[in-house]
């Protein structure tokens, strides 16, 4: 049997500690119903990619291996009452992350299984249901866990995905992050991630529904075009009361022309880079995404003394690839991300998501964060 080997980029320390990819989504029905239809449609997607139902070992030369398994990654879980879509959302959040899989770095040479599938049933409501889909980011990164997840609908095609990671892939990823790469791993910047998780203020996390009129306006003042996306990244960038900011970006399309990224399992991701002491406009928002590299050679990066002990924000999109999913008859209520809000290394952090009814967003942010400005934008 085939055993992938993952990439360089993906075994980098930033990578083995990034947390699990993890969505809660609030179902209606009957748990006999929705049982029944997961376990079988779940046991489908295992089949067709057993990569999903492995583990992480390292093989005789030191690399990180998929051990393609038949570890069993639905679990119906009729006892665990104790969460309700009725919790505030942070509760909530939090609450459902105690079901996420482990990280990359704790899971290499163990047991731990990297893709789980859990439904459990709401704590106040009858007939009502909370699924939490988790994904080691080492698998892959937001594009294809939503295709995993997209998969889950009822009416969606089960299809088998490669994960073997394309050859030229490292080489590819450079080529868009410039010395970005040396950055990301340098001393310097775990310095302010470490930094940010000992000595930061407390954070405060707070969710919106964008505000869909304010944006159309913005986009109708603009003479270039510019995205949803481009709008709330600039009012976030500037409003966080930080010196740098970060924003990662699917790569996919912008690998050479030659391999199709479409169905392959692994991550694909780039960085932009962003000097916050300069005031950030959507339009330049949309020129970095827009440019041939995502960190050109002419970028000045973060200085050593930036990087340790100044203050680091993030803007991340779920939107761009969740579709609603409905199982057997039973269509989406909610949908959230789900990550550890509250014990984030990064100064800032905003998430873009679609809650199944409307674009919203999850905003962590401390005492830097300038609400007199976040308010005159009115787009949260």
């Amino acid at each position: 049997m085939f055993t992938p080997i993952l990439s360089h980029t993906e075994t980098s320390y930033g990578m083995l500690t990034s947390p699990p990819i993890t969505t809660a989504t609030v179902l209606p029905g009957d748990s006999t119903t929705l049982v029944q239809v997961l376990e079988t449609r779940i046991n489908d997607i295992v089949e067709k990619n057993p990569w999903l139902g492995g583990v992480l070992c390292k093989n005789n030369h030191g690399d990180v291996i998929i051990l393609p398994g038949v570890y069993k990654c639905f679990q119906h879980l009729p006892d665990h009452n104790t969460i309700s879509y009725e919790y505030d959302l942070q509760t909530f959040i939090r609450q459902c992350s105690w079901y996420a899989v482990q990280t990359g770095w704790t899971s290499i040479d163990t047991e731990e299984i990297l893709f789980r599938v859990s439904l459990i049933p709401d704590a106040n409501v009858l007939h009502q249901h909370i699924l939490i889909v988790s994904m080691n980011h080492l698998l892959g990164d937001g594009a294809l866990y939503y295709q995993i997840y997209n998969m889950i609908n009822s009416a969606s095609e089960v299809t088998q995905l490669s994960p073997h990671r394309p050859i030229h892939l490292d080489e590819q990823i450079k080529v868009h992050q410039g010395d970005g790469v040396k950055w990301f791993n340098s001393w310097s910047f775990m310095c302010g991630i470490v930094y940010t998780l000992f000595f930061a203020s407390a954070a405060k996390v707070t969710a919106s529904d964008v505000n869909t009129n304010k944006i159309n306006a913005i986009k109708k003042n603009h003479t270039g075009f510019v995205s949803t996306n481009d709008i709330l990244t600039s009012c976030f960038f500037n409003s966080s009361g930080c010196t740098h900011g970060i924003m990662p970006v699917n790569l996919r399309t912008r690998i050479s022309n030659d391999t199709d990224m479409s169905n392959n399992a692994c991550n694909c991701v780039g960085v932009t880079i962003h000097d916050l002491d300069v005031l950030q406009t959507p339009l330049d928002i949309r020129e970095k995404l827009q440019a041939s590299q995502l960190i050109p050679t002419t970028q000045k990066l973060p200085s050593f003394y930036k990087s340790c002990c100044g203050k680091l924000a993030a803007v991340t999109n779920w939107s761009t690839f969740y579709k609603k999913i409905t199982i057997g008859t039973h269509e989406t209520i909610f949908h959230v991300p789900i990550a550890d809000l509250t014990n984030t290394p990064m100064h800032s952090v905003m998430i873009i998501y679609n809650n199944s009814k409307c674009l919203s967003t999850i905003r962590v942010t401390r005492d830097t964060f300038n609400q007199r400005l976040s308010d005159a934008y009115n787009v949260f």
